[in-house]
């Protein structure tokens, strides 16, 4: 009877670990511009309905060769080579890196960047583009995978809270809200 009950304990702590997964935002893209299936399994063998090339969906996490996404109010499938990280929306990453990167190498990368967070006392940054016309990317997670808060532009200022490797959580004082921020694209307000 212990062992029963232990193992629904583990079975629940895991299901509920896995709903906490972030989902990651991407967009569906197909090189002759033709729309994608979707599928109720990760099987061809199941069409629900198609994508546009070009239409912003949040990803889930992948299986086999397959990535599970949002579709209308539940959970769908597209084949993984149709998937491109950041959203549809802003410039598109095209290199061969970003194309050949799958959700699980995503996902890994963004738990080693929080698990890499230490808070700190709170400091102020400025936002610091590689161009002066530039901006920079706000996003709710340290990834360039995650959706994009807000644009910031040079000079602006925020307050970071924890620091990882290569990403800073910070708010903006002006709005509240919190987010990531590449660690590059910052100055230290002295």
């Amino acid at each position: 009877m212990r062992k029963t009950r232990w193992a629904v304990l583990l079975a629940a702590a895991l299901l509920l670990t896995l709903a906490a997964v972030p989902a990651l935002a991407a967009y569906v893209y197909k090189a002759n511009g033709h729309e994608i299936g979707v599928y109720s399994t990760a099987s061809t063998q199941n069409l629900i309905g198609k994508l546009a090339s070009g239409t912003n969906v949040t990803v889930y996490g992948r299986k086999g060769s397959f990535t599970e996404i949002k579709y209308k109010s539940g959970r769908a499938y597209v084949k993984t080579e149709h998937i491109r990280g950041d959203s549809g929306s802003g410039s598109r990453q095209s290199s061969s890196t970003s194309d050949s990167t799958s959700g699980d190498d995503i996902l890994a990368a963004m738990n080693a960047e929080f698990r890499s967070m230490r808070q700190t006392n709170a400091y102020s940054i400025t936002v610091q583009p590689s161009k002066p016309s530039g901006y920079v990317n706000f996003r709710y997670g340290p990834s360039t995978y995650t959706e994009v808060i807000d644009r910031l532009y040079m000079g602006y200022t925020l307050e970071v809270i924890a620091a990882g490797r290569s990403w800073l959580q910070a708010r903006d004082p002006y709005t509240g809200r919190v987010g990531y921020i590449y660690t590059r694209y910052t100055a230290t307000v002295k």
